[in-house]
């Protein structure tokens, strides 16, 4: 478990645009924790799989906020590239989850961009207030979801968008 007891970090500059799972923490593994941490003024920049607080996370990402810039080829998101690298999912046996974060930067993919993630399947309680930009499979909170997982679902409980998406040609 990684507690940030709600300190913020600033200008963080991750800038690896050749690389997968590209964010503060590359990859955040299954029994992993990561809460109460914000990032302010940051910029992450990576190929696939990119997020601004994790590239990857098959743990639990709780109370995170993060403003800045995250750009990428595909899957990237504000907090969160992807929760699953394999696109697999198994509704009794995962425990994946992000919940209670916050995104207020500008994301931006080809494809699968979101304010929380590029691709999700447990997302609960979280608000996009950023800018997501992207040419397909664009959202203001996930990008894609797993396995016909979607927002009417008892897997994807009060999410908001409160950003601007913008498809672009």
């Amino acid at each position: 478990t990684f507690n940030g007891n709600n300190k913020t970090i600033y200008n963080l500059k991750i800038h690896e645009q050749q690389n997968m799972c590209v964010g503060l923490f590359g990859a955040i593994g299954a029994s992993g924790v990561v809460k109460n941490l914000n990032v302010k003024a940051g910029s992450v920049l990576g190929y696939a799989f990119v997020g601004g607080i994790a590239g990857i996370s098959y743990g639990t990402i709780d109370k995170c906020s993060f403003g800045g810039r995250v750009s990428g080829r595909q899957y990237v998101g504000g907090i969160v590239g992807s929760t699953n690298l394999a696109g697999a999912y198994d509704s009794k046996t995962d425990k994946k989850q992000i919940k209670n974060c916050t995104n207020k930067g500008h994301i931006f993919a080809y494809s699968y961009a979101g304010g929380i993630a590029g691709m999700a399947n447990k997302i609960s309680k979280c608000t996009n207030k950023g800018i997501v930009e992207g040419y397909h499979d664009i959202n203001g909170v996930s990008g894609k979801y797993l396995m016909g997982i979607n927002p009417l679902t008892t897997k994807w409980i009060s999410n908001k968008n409160k950003g601007k998406v913008k498809r672009l040609v």
